[in-house]
């Protein structure tokens, strides 16, 4: 058999990591890419977007990214929470079986 992991349908890095910051964590996962007709494109993600939570879960890295969404179910609804143009948004997304590479 193989595995099969839920996924976000992005291409992801770290944002830059806040000064003020005594552990050198990022500001969340930019949105480098999507999949096109991903579950987070479907959702209305944008590529520039910097995600900064995952349900209740906050993101300061896209390994972090990568965790939150291997926790979760193939099929789950997840508020994902993103920063665009200095504005706070939130879309929920269902999050898809990761096709195989």
């Amino acid at each position: 058999g193989s595995a099969v992991h839920p996924y976000l349908g992005v291409n992801a890095s770290t944002a830059g990591a806040s000064q003020t910051d005594p552990n050198g964590d990022g500001t969340g996962a930019k949105v480098e890419n999507l999949v096109g007709n991903g579950p987070a494109q479907q959702a209305g993600l944008q590529r520039g977007d910097v995600i900064t939570k995952l349900g209740d879960r906050r993101i300061t890295s896209v390994d972090g990214l990568i965790a939150a969404v291997r926790s979760q179910d193939i099929g789950s609804k997840v508020t994902v929470t993103y920063t665009r143009n200095g504005q706070t948004r939130t879309a929920e997304v269902t999050l898809a079986q990761q096709p195989p590479s």
